[in-house]
């Protein structure tokens, strides 16, 4: 391949200066000859894009500056964040709560939230106090009071009443159960039997549906998803209801957990994934097969049909589009409002609040507050709190390979 007199000029000018701004792609490298690739020995690209993370508000204004390493999104009133690798919850005022040496930690639900340290798992209140100690090899999220643990690592799970401190039931599984605790709502509980199948007990143990059942998740909004391997042995789900009445066929490949009175499901059609989106009782709310799994809302639900645009379908099959543009992506609506983003757009650009009678307008972040060298880098959703997590970027250097460790940026702040 030929490269431009020019472009090879600048890049020696860069190379021999022996400083070098990469991208992800390493492509500032780009026209540099191997006598000059010697002259860069003693140094080595710090590749390693810097993303610090923040939270704004619907204005766009900085409520919590990025200066966290990762971060997680506001539930319940707290969001996990890193920060000189460690991690911690913070409030929306950015004041932290209890400890400051998690490994990681789950989003709060109202009983609390799993956290982990040191490679074992444990539990906290919304005060920051233990619930219990980390202390476990596999542990849960809490449904209901409830904890799912185990402690040595082996086949033997139990089930901790969390309000009590009792253990309520033990049984054996070998290896992680694949469950989504997340949305767990109910006091019926998934327990593995004997026969080799999952029934649902309750809160005092006693088995409440029978043992059926080859895979199972919570029960959320009164309902569960529910396997059983057919002839074929195809794995395929169904939901029941807390008396164990199934609200339809075993017709999927896979289940979701019910939000907001809806559920999306998936077929396999021609090997494609095919979504759906069922109400309350188990029957479509519209005939429409989706691309993609629909991002459900309090009101309105994004679906895609295709992948060239996308819409929100809401109450009476209301339909509302962007005017003048095509939606590739749209947040679940929250907080009365719709977060999108357009055709042509990045994690960082192309994103608009849209108004139900498809009007938009554009969602500016305030770059006032972002250190000199920073850019947006991603943007995510509204939380039920109305705020919205964002990544800023950073450029990396070439440093000497000498020198560990590397030099820390100075744009970051000290949190401690």
């Amino acid at each position: 391949m030929r490269y431009s007199s020019n472009v090879v000029a600048y890049s020696r000018m860069f190379c021999n200066k022996l400083f070098l701004i990469l991208t992800l792609t390493f492509l500032s490298f780009y026209g540099c000859t191997p006598e000059i690739w010697e002259k860069i020995e003693g140094y080595i690209p710090y590749a390693n894009l810097e993303i610090r993370y923040g939270f704004v508000n619907e204005n766009g204004e900085w409520v919590i500056e990025p200066v966290y390493q990762s971060g997680r999104d506001f539930s319940n009133g707290f969001a996990f964040v890193h920060n000189k690798g460690k991690g911690f919850y913070i409030n929306e005022r950015n004041e932290i709560l209890g400890k400051v040496n998690f490994d990681s930690g789950e989003d709060f639900g109202p009983f609390g939230a799993l956290v982990s340290e040191a490679g074992y798992a444990g539990y906290i209140t919304s005060g920051g106090a233990y619930i219990i100690k980390p202390k476990f090899v596999r542990a849960y999220p809490i449904v209901n009071g409830f904890a799912l643990v185990n402690e040595y690592g082996g086949s033997e799970y139990s089930y901790i009443n969390l309000n009590s401190l009792e253990t309520i039931i033990n049984f054996s599984y070998i290896g992680d159960i694949n469950l989504n605790f997340t949305s767990g709502d109910s006091s019926l509980l998934p327990y593995f039997c004997e026969e080799g199948k999952w029934g649902f007990i309750n809160e005092v143990g006693e088995l409440k549906l029978p043992c059926e059942y080859d895979a199972v998740r919570n029960f959320s909004e009164g309902k569960a998803g529910v396997a059983k391997t057919q002839n074929s042995g195809e794995l395929l789900w169904t939901y029941i209801d807390t008396t164990g009445k199934t609200t339809g066929s075993y017709d999927y490949s896979s289940v979701s957990d019910y939000k907001y009175g809806l559920t999306s499901v998936m077929k396999m059609k021609n090997n494609t994934e095919t979504y759906l989106l069922l109400d309350d009782k188990g029957y479509k709310v519209s005939n429409k097969e989706y691309v993609a799994q629909p991002e459900i809302g309090s009101e309105y639900t994004f679906v895609m049909e295709n992948w060239d645009e996308g819409y929100y379908i809401g109450p009476n099959k209301k339909i509302v589009k962007a005017s003048g543009k095509q939606i590739t992506q749209g947040c679940p609506f929250q907080n009365g409002k719709f977060l999108i983003r357009t055709e042509g757009s990045t994690d960082s650009d192309g994103q608009y609040w849209l108004s139900e009678s498809g009007g938009i307008a554009s969602f500016i972040i305030d770059t006032n507050k972002i250190p000199k060298g920073g850019m947006v880098h991603t943007i995510g959703c509204p939380s039920a709190n109305g705020l919205i997590i964002v990544g800023v970027s950073y450029q990396p250097k070439l440093f000497d390979r000498n020198t560990f460790p590397l030099p820390s940026f100075s744009f970051l702040k000290e949190v401690f």
